[in-house]
């Protein structure tokens, strides 16, 4: 990959990570504040709400941080080494914290029978999409370790 298209990620990056700070410093707070007036049976869950919801971006955070060092990585040419694991095996444990928060979420306000049909919808849509992140991680990482071990083995030949 070339230091040009490495670059262009890392500018996506920082945009992502900028818009992430504006949903949990600004939106999320008066989202959770508008639910509170809107359904006062449930405004005790705004605090609770407001900080997994917090924690759920957080994680996204954590992982788009954690692609920014994987990319460096990709620069120095050593992404097939052990230590490549370990930042991916993160990717994965974050996508799995936000993905049982977000279900959490949804089967509380399912059994309290408290959730809008779009808030439901928005719920499930976002649970089985990190399921399926997840997943695919579990894959993309078996493959980094093929890979890892077919270099080696390449460079053993060599």
């Amino acid at each position: 990959m070339n230091r040009g298209t490495i670059n262009a990620l890392r500018c996506g990056l920082v945009a992502l990570l900028l818009g992430l700070l504006v949903v949990q410093a600004l939106m999320l707070p008066a989202i959770a504040a508008d639910y509170a007036v809107e359904a006062p049976e449930i405004a005790y869950l705004r605090w609770p709400y407001l900080v997994a919801s917090i924690i759920v971006v957080a994680c996204v955070q954590f992982a788009v941080l954690c692609v920014w060092r994987l990319l460096g990585f990709v620069r120095e040419g050593s992404i097939f080494s052990a230590r490549a694991f370990t930042w991916v095996n993160r990717i994965i444990g974050a996508t799995v914290v936000a993905t049982v928060l977000v279900v959490a979420m949804n089967a509380y306000l399912t059994a309290i029978n408290m959730i809008p049909p779009g808030l439901f919808i928005l719920l499930g849509g976002a649970a089985v999409g990190g399921l399926c992140l997840a997943l695919l991680l579990v894959v993309m990482r078996a493959l980094l370790v093929r890979a890892t071990e077919l270099e080696s083995d390449l460079s053993e030949v060599i």
